[in-house]
C-alpha cells in the first residue's frame, strides 16, 4: 500500500481517487459514444458500390448480392395513383327544383315581352331597348327586332317550345363542364315546325336559360378515392440472389433504382438528421451504461482494465451485429449477444448485464431500421441467458444458459413470423438460426472468458478452479508455515462460500478469496494465536509493535498474491476482509499505557487502522464477517441455537454499524440469508443438538445458569476480546 502524507486525512485521498476513476469512466464513456456513433453511422458512410444514375445507361453489369423480399414503395404508389384516377367523380343528385325556376324565369321573359310589344306609347327603338336590357339573359338587337315581329302565335309557340326544351334537357344531368354543348342540345330538341324567325329566337334565348342541376361533390370524391387507395395491397418484390439487376447499357429506371437501394448496393446520401439520431441514440445509450456503472459498480470494479474490458465487449458486439444485419438481416438471427449478456453476468453481475442487453437491443433495432422484432429477439434471448445462468464454475452452466437463449429467441421469432400467410421455409431458417444463436453464445462466452483473462487480467473460472486444488504452492506452504492460519482459511471457506451460494452471490471466487485471504500470515506465524503453542508473544510486545504486525499480514499477504500472480479479485480479498477496521484492544491499550506514564500525548489511532479498503463487492463482505464469525466461534464455542445466533447477529450489526459493508452491495436481506446461513452451518460444526429429556442437569452446568440466547461471562469476555481483535486476528 502506498503511504500517504500523514498531514492529509485518509478521507481527502478516498476523494481525491474518488474523482480519478470518475474522470476515467467519463473520458471512457465519451470514446464510447464516438465508438457508437461511428459504427451505426456505417449504413450512411460506406462508400459508392455501385455508380448508377436515373435514365442514365447502366455502365456495367449488376446482380443481386443477396436474396431479398420487400415491400416496393415506388410500385405500391404507383398502384395506389392508378387506384386514385379510377374512381370517377362524384356529384350531388339531380336538383329538380332548379328546373321549375328556369320554367318560371323563361315564362316571365315572354311575359315581359308581350308587355313591350304591347306598350303603345313607346316608339320602336324604346322597345327594342328595353327587350335588350333584361338583365336574367343576354338578348341581342336582330333577337330583341324578331321578338317584335313575331306575331302573337308564333310568340306563344316560342314560349311552349322554350318550356319544353327546358323541361326536356333539365330531366336529365346537367353538369358544370357541359354547359360548352348546350346550345347543340338545343337545337337538337327543334323539331321541323319550328319556323326560321323562331328557331333563331328559341337558340338565343333557351341556352341561357339552362343551368347546372348536378354539382361536384369534392367531400364524398376524396373519401372513395381514399378508400380505392386503401383498397391497394403493398407490392412485394422479391429478388434471388445471383439474378440480373441491370445489363450494361440498360436504362436505369425508377424501379431498378429502389431495388438497388434496398440490396444496400448504392451510396446513401447524407441525412444530417439521421446523423442527429445517430448522435442522440449513441449519447442516450452510453449515458445509461456508465451512468449505472458508476452508480453501483465502480467501487466494486475500481481498475481500469475492467472498464477497458466493458468498453472494448461493447464496442465489439455493436459493430458484429450492425455488421451482420446490415446487407442480410436474416443472419441477424445468427447474432450471438447472448454471450456478451452471460460474460457481463459473470464479470460484473446480472443487472449491468440486463442493462447493457437492454441498449444493444434498442441500438441494433434502430440499425435495423427501427426494427422491433429485432430489438424484443436480442433483449428476450439475452435475458434468458442471464436469468437461467447458476453455477458458473461449470461449463455446462453456460450450455444450459445457451439452450434458454434459443428459447426466447424461438419465442421471438414465432411472435412475429407465425402468419396464416406466411412462408414456413422462412420461418424454419429463422428458428434454425435462433436455435444456432443460443449455443453459439454459449461457445462464444467461453472464448471470451479466455480473451478477459488473457488480455485484461480478469479473473475467471478457470482461474478459480485451478486456484481451488489443495495441492496449490501456496496453499501447501500456508498449510506447513501456519496450520493453524490453513485450517481457520478452510473453516471460513465453508462459511462464506454457503453463504454465498444462498443469496446468489458467486461462490466459486468466494471460496477461493476466503482460501488465500491469510496467506500473509505465514511471514509471522506465531504472532497469531491460532498457530500460538505456548506464550503469547504480544505479552511482551508495546502495542504499537503488536499492530504493526496484526495489521502486517494485510500488506504481506498482497506483496505475496503479487509475487505469485494471483488474480487481482483474489488479491481484494486479502486487502478487503479486515476493511479499514480498528484494532480496539490495542489502541486501548496503548492508550493505558500512555495514561499510567503520564505522558500528555494523543495515540495515534491510525497505526491501529487496518489499511483498507473495506469491502468493495458482495463476496468479500461474505468473507470478512465469516472471518470474524469463524474466530470468534472458534474462541467462544457456542453450545446452543441461541447463543449461536447472538453471536452472529451481534457480529453483523458491529460491522455495519462500523461502515464497514456500505459498499459491498449487500443488502439487509442478503444480510438476513448469510446470518441464517452461518447459523445453519455453526450448528453443524458445534453440534448442536435438540434437547432430551433428562438431560437437563448437564444443560444447566453448561450453561451456567444462564438465560436461554445468552452468553456465559467467560464467553461474553472472550467475544468482546475476539471481536475487538486481539492477536487472534
Amino acid at each position: 500500500m502506498a503511504k500517504t502524507d500523514s498531514s492529509f486525512p485518509t478521507g481527502y485521498y478516498n476523494r481525491l481517487n474518488r474523482r480519478v476513476e470518475l474522470w476515467h469512466v467519463w473520458v471512457t464513456a465519451c470514446l464510447v459514444a464516438l465508438g457508437f456513433s461511428a459504427i451505426l453511422s456505417l449504413n450512411f458512410l460506406q462508400s459508392n458500390i455501385v455508380d448508377v444514375q436515373l435514365d442514365l445507361p447502366s455502365p456495367e453489369r449488376i446482380e443481386s448480392p443477396q436474396t431479398k423480399s420487400f415491400v416496393s414503395t415506388l410500385l405500391t404508389e404507383q398502384q395506389q395513383a392508378a387506384a386514385r384516377a379510377a374512381v370517377p367523380d362524384v356529384f350531388t343528385e339531380l336538383d329538380r327544383s332548379i328546373a321549375r325556376t328556369q320554367i318560371t324565369q323563361a315564362g316571365e321573359i315572354f311575359n315581359f315581352v308581350r308587355v313591350v310589344r304591347a306598350d303603345s306609347f313607346a316608339t320602336e327603338e324604346e322597345k327594342l331597348n328595353a327587350l335588350m336590357g333584361i338583365d336574367v339573359i343576354n338578348v341581342d338587337a336582330q333577337t330583341a327586332e324578331r321578338l317584335l315581329t313575331l306575331s302573337e302565335n308564333d310568340l306563344a309557340g316560342v314560349q311552349s317550345r322554350a318550356s319544353n326544351i327546358i323541361t326536356v334537357l333539365m330531366r336529365r344531368e346537367v353538369r358544370v363542364d357541359a354547359m360548352n354543348g348546350i346550345a347543340d342540345a338545343v337545337e337538337r330538341e327543334l323539331d321541323f315546325a319550328t319556323t326560321e324567325t323562331q328557331e333563331a329566337v328559341l337558340l338565343a334565348i333557351v341556352p341561357q336559360l339552362i343551368r347546372p342541376n348536378v354539382f361536384y361533390d369534392e367531400a364524398a370524391t376524396a373519401l372513395q378515392k381514399e378508400q380505392a387507395v386503401a383498397a391497394v395491397q403493398p407490392v412485394t418484390r422479391e429478388v434471388i440472389k445471383g439474378d440480373t439487376i441491370l445489363l450494361e447499357g440498360d436504362r436505369v429506371t425508377a424501379e431498378k433504382i429502389e431495388l438497388l437501394q434496398e440490396l444496400g448496393l448504392l451510396q446513401r446520401q447524407w441525412d444530417y438528421l439521421e446523423i442527429v439520431r445517430v448522435l442522440l441514440i449513441s449519447a442516450l445509450s452510453t449515458a445509461l451504461i456508465f451512468v449505472y456503472y458508476t452508480r453501483y459498480h465502480l467501487v466494486a470494479y475500481p481498475r481500469r482494465r475492467y472498464l477497458a474490458l466493458l468498453t472494448v465487449v461493447l464496442l465489439a458486439f455493436l459493430a458484429a451485429g450492425q455488421l451482420m444485419m446490415g446487407r442480410q438481416q436474416m443472419l441477424g438471427y445468427l447474432f450471438p449477444v447472448a454471450g456478451l449478456a452471460m460474460l457481463i453476468s459473470i464479470v460484473y453481475g446480472n443487472r449491468l448485464a440486463g442493462l447493457v442487453s437492454l441498449v444493444l437491443g434498442g441500438m441494433l433495432g434502430f440499425a435495423a431500421n427501427g426494427s422491433l422484432e429485432i430489438a424484443f429477439y436480442i433483449i428476450t434471448g439475452s435475458h434468458f441467458a442471464i436469468f437461467s445462468l447458476r453455477d458458473a464454475e461449470r461449463i455446462n452452466a453456460f450450455f444450459r444458459a445457451g439452450f434458454f437463449a434459443a428459447l426466447g429467441n424461438l419465442t421471438v421469432v414465432a411472435i412475429f413470423n407465425l402468419k396464416a400467410d406466411g412462408d414456413p421455409f422462412h420461418l424454419l431458417q429463422l428458428a434454425g438460426l435462433a436455435i444456432a444463436s443460443g449455443f453459439l453464445a454459449a461457445m462464444l462466452t467461453l472464448a471470451l472468458f479466455y480473451v478477459a483473462g488473457t488480455f485484461f487480467g480478469i479473473t475467471t473460472m478457470l482461474q478459480l478452479q485451478e486456484l481451488s486444488r489443495f495441492d496449490q504452492p501456496l496453499l501447501q506452504q500456508l498449510l506447513h508455515r501456519a496450520p493453524g492460519t490453513y485450517h481457520h482459511s478452510i473453516m471460513v471457506a465453508n462459511l462464506a462460500e454457503q453463504a454465498a451460494d444462498r443469496i446468489g452471490a458467486n461462490s466459486l471466487l468466494t471460496r477461493v478469496g476466503a482460501f488465500y485471504h491469510d496467506i500473509g500470515k505465514m511471514v509471522n506465524p506465531p504472532y497469531f494465536s491460532e498457530n500460538q503453542e505456548g506464550a503469547n508473544p504480544h505479552d511482551s510486545l508495546d502495542p504499537y509493535e503488536s499492530a504493526r504486525y496484526i495489521i502486517g499480514h494485510v500488506t504481506d499477504g498482497l506483496v505475496m498474491a503479487r509475487k505469485e500472480r494471483l488474480p487481482e479479485r483474489i488479491q481484494d480479498f486479502i486487502a478487503e476482509h479486515h476493511g479499514d477496521h480498528l484494532l480496539k484492544w490495542f489502541y486501548k491499550k496503548a492508550q493505558d499505557q500512555a495514561a499510567a506514564s503520564g505522558e500528555v500525548r494523543l495515540v495515534d489511532k491510525e497505526k491501529f487502522r487496518y489499511p483498507g479498503p473495506a469491502p468493495r463487492c458482495r463476496e468479500t463482505g461474505i468473507v470478512m464477517l465469516a472471518d470474524v464469525v469463524e474466530a470468534t466461534s472458534k474462541a467462544v464455542q457456542p453450545n446452543n441455537v441461541a447463543a449461536i445466533e447472538k453471536l452472529v447477529r451481534s457480529i453483523t450489526d458491529d460491522m455495519i454499524a462500523e461502515n464497514q459493508l456500505d459498499n459491498s452491495g449487500l443488502t439487509f436481506h442478503d444480510l438476513k440469508q448469510i446470518r441464517a446461513s452461518f447459523v445453519e452451518t455453526l450448528k453443524g460444526r458445534f453440534h448442536v443438538r435438540v434437547k432430551y429429556a433428562g438431560n437437563e442437569e448437564l444443560e444447566a452446568a453448561n450453561t451456567e445458569n444462564i438465560t436461554e440466547g445468552e452468553l456465559t461471562p467467560a464467553q461474553s469476555l472472550l467475544e468482546s476480546a475476539v471481536s475487538e481483535a486481539i492477536p487472534s486476528d
